[in-house]
């Protein structure tokens, strides 16, 4: 590969549109994970979403609107995101 070649890649690269996409992090989803597990998880999401956001690309949450069967959790607001989302 010459230099051209390079930076023509390279260029391509810089010009996608990308953004970082999570899908269903919502206190209904909770599955037997651990506290310490979901913890590391939610921590790896902020940290994406800080790099993501810090290089101008969108973080865009999806939530899951109706009525989840078939998951463990019991409590209010099984539609909100886990707690120490950002």
């Amino acid at each position: 590969m010459n230099y051209v070649t390079a930076a023509m890649e390279l260029t391509e690269k810089a010009e996608r549109r990308l953004a970082l996409v999570v899908i269903d992090m919502q206190k209904k989803f909770r599955t037997k994970v651990s506290d310490e597990r979901l913890s590391q998880l939610i921590t790896t999401i902020n940290i994406a979403s800080d790099s993501f956001r810090a290089a101008g690309r969108p973080v865009i949450f999806v939530k899951y609107i109706r009525k989840s069967e078939g998951h463990d959790y019991e409590g209010e607001y099984l539609d909100d995101f886990f707690d120490g989302l950002w």
